[in-house]
């Protein structure tokens, strides 16, 4: 896809408002794409770092944000816009691999189900007719 698209996710991403997917493909672009990358950190620079907000509240959106807030507070503070761009990134990465491994685990779950209920059928089954 084209970086332009991208960009254009920047204030999607920073609310966390993309979906899984596209926070998927959004994340693998910036890795491999230091344009993009570096407009992210511009886009951080312009959004938070000419702001007098409280900026860590305003950016604490999720558990992982909020157990991160001394980090983030940290990088605010002395304007490291890459190292906040990292810590987002990573933070995200988690948040995909939680997502992944839940799903996969309910799939499991599922599976089981299906198949005890399989299962109670046709013990049912040989109860009632055989």
């Amino acid at each position: 896809m084209k970086c332009k698209y991208f960009q254009n996710q920047f204030e999607d991403f920073d609310k966390s408002r993309l979906s899984f997917k596209m926070n998927e493909d959004f994340i693998n672009h910036l890795k491999t794409c230091p344009d993009c990358r570096e407009e992210l950190e511009i886009y951080y620079i312009v959004k938070y770092g000419l702001s007098d907000d409280d900026i860590i509240d305003n950016q604490m959106r999720s558990k992982e944000e909020f157990a991160n807030r001394h980090a983030f507070q940290k990088l605010f503070d002395s304007l490291d816009f890459a190292g906040i761009v990292d810590l987002k990134l990573k933070l995200e990465e988690q948040k995909q691999e939680r997502i992944k491994k839940r799903r996969k685990l309910n799939r499991y779950f599922l599976m089981t189900v299906n198949m005890l209920m399989l299962l109670t059928c046709i013990i049912w089954f040989i109860i009632n007719y055989l």
